[in-house]
């Protein structure tokens, strides 16, 4: 028997939110479909759309007999993401948001390089940002490189990527992991940065990852996502702060609670410095305060963060204007 008849014997699990996206949904599952890995369920969930795609979704159903669908009331991104871990089936699960789209080869390639490194729990891969629905995603997809990394290096680079490489690690949809990683993780209700905080959970749970340096995901940029949202950026930062906080309050690991805790105090220092930008300036001040006063101590007395950052970060943080300043000059503002 081949290796490659051998992969067909595990079933993975697709898990696909769907809300309003009627135009792009087709081309979504029609690349779903077509993978070249086989062995698929399908989980689609309609959550609450409003538009032709619960439509879309039976009329999929009828035609896969590997896909099944929930309708639900419309409750939001993580709430249809948890509806789809609550029913998967399969060892392995991956996200697709039902907007964007795969390679035709990317189920497979991402299952090979995971189990071919059977110490490592999740594979990702990189990714194609897009405007259009007409890009070749159909081509035969080339041997990619593959990088090995730790939990150590995940973690870090998740709460600070690095600089001149894509921001693969934040999001959900352009990783598969095993199952048994994520069993007992659910989506906390947050309405932005979501894939952040199930990221941070679910990173400290994985013994390796592997990378594969090839983009097998189309993420289709359209106005009326969420991202674009005029409130976005205001939201973006209040999440991302009850998110770290929340986080600190469970993370057993002394190191990583150390990077939370650096994360969290620059996150503030951004946060002061685009607040004039903001009606809700005040607003802003008083959630980073309310930090500050929660944290303030751990933040002094943990010894994973450097003297000088703490006193570079509580300046900052307590002259705004010096952080605007800096903003400014290193373009951040």
């Amino acid at each position: 028997m081949t290796y490659y008849k051998m992969i067909q014997q595990e079933l993975i699990s697709i898990i696909i939110p769907v809300y309003n996206i009627e135009g792009y949904l087709p081309k979504c599952l029609e690349t779903i479909s077509a993978q070249t890995y086989r062995n698929l369920e399908i989980i689609l969930v309609d959550d609450g759309s409003t538009d032709g795609c619960g439509s879309i979704c039976e009329e999929f159903v009828k035609n896969d007999n590997r896909a099944s669908v929930i309708h639900q009331r419309n409750q939001g991104l993580w709430a249809a993401r948890n509806s789809g871990l609550k029913v998967a089936k399969a060892d392995y699960i991956m996200f697709v948001d039902g907007d964007d789209y795969l390679h035709i080869d990317a189920v497979r390639i991402m299952y090979q390089s995971l189990n071919q490194n059977d110490y490592c729990d999740m594979a990702f891969c990189d990714y194609i940002e897009t405007t259009q629905l007409s890009d070749n995603c159909n081509i035969k997809a080339i041997n990619s490189r593959l990088s090995i990394l730790s939990k150590d290096l995940l973690i870090k680079s998740l709460l600070f990527p690095p600089k001149k490489q894509p921001d693969v690690y934040i999001y959900m949809w352009n990783k598969l992991f095993r199952k048994d990683v994520i069993k007992d993780l659910l989506f906390n209700n947050f309405s932005r940065s979501e894939d952040f905080d199930f990221n941070i959970r679910a990173f400290v749970k994985i013994k390796n990852a592997v990378w594969i340096h090839q983009p097998l995901y189309y993420y289709v940029q359209r106005p009326s996502s969420l991202i674009h949202q005029a409130d976005s950026l205001y939201n973006h930062y209040q999440c991302r702060l009850k998110i770290l906080m929340n986080n600190l309050r469970t993370m057993p690991d002394k190191r990583y609670k150390g990077l939370l805790l650096k994360k969290l105090y620059r996150q503030m220092v951004m946060m002061k410095g685009i607040a004039l930008k903001f009606d809700s300036e005040v607003l802003f001040y008083q959630q980073c305060n309310e930090c500050i006063n929660i944290t303030k101590k751990a933040y002094l007395l943990n010894y994973y963060i450097s003297f000088i950052e703490k006193c570079v970060m509580l300046l900052l943080l307590y002259c705004p204007n010096l952080a605007r300043l800096l903003m400014k000059v290193t373009h951040n503002y």
